[in-house]
């Protein structure tokens, strides 16, 4: 009897943690708190990435922060793997479409194609090069930019 009232007991502890707003909260997160309501003065920013995931993930943030409707100025700074993905990877493009009608500048290293073999010509004309990515971090942090290496 005492293992079937602890049993009981354990199922209902369960099936409270399983409560309608919990399963809500871990699947989409609430309407009203999708959107990133940033208060600092700065309205520039640049987020250096170096594989599809973490571009994925700049772009996510670009959207959550409405940088088209906040008039911010965002860029994507691509080093590494991800400059060959840029090239080479078809599925990445309604991705680039998608920065750009956001009004995001993406920067791809010439170094790291450089290292991959690849032309300046292959990659998608909406993206820009930079001769090293690492220079232009730093121009931009020089410029006002808030910085983040991902």
């Amino acid at each position: 009897m005492k293992i079937f009232y602890i049993s009981l007991l354990i199922i209902v502890a369960n099936l409270i943690s399983l409560s309608p707003n919990s399963l809500y909260a871990q699947t989409e997160p609430k309407k009203d708190s999708y959107y990133l309501d940033y208060k600092g003065e700065s309205t520039k920013f640049a987020l250096m990435v170096g594989n599809t995931r973490r571009f994925t993930g700049a772009l996510s943030l670009a959207k959550r922060m409405q940088i088209k409707k906040n008039n911010y100025q965002y860029s994507i700074l691509v080093y590494g793997e991800l400059a060959k993905a840029l090239a080479k990877d078809e599925n990445l493009l309604p991705q680039i479409a998608e920065a750009k009608k956001l009004g995001i500048n993406i920067y791809v290293c010439e170094v790291a194609l450089s290292y991959f073999n690849i032309p300046k010509e292959e990659l998608d004309s909406r993206l820009q090069t930079t001769p090293d990515v690492w220079l232009k971090f730093f121009k931009l942090k020089d410029e006002g930019y808030n910085t983040l290496n991902l």
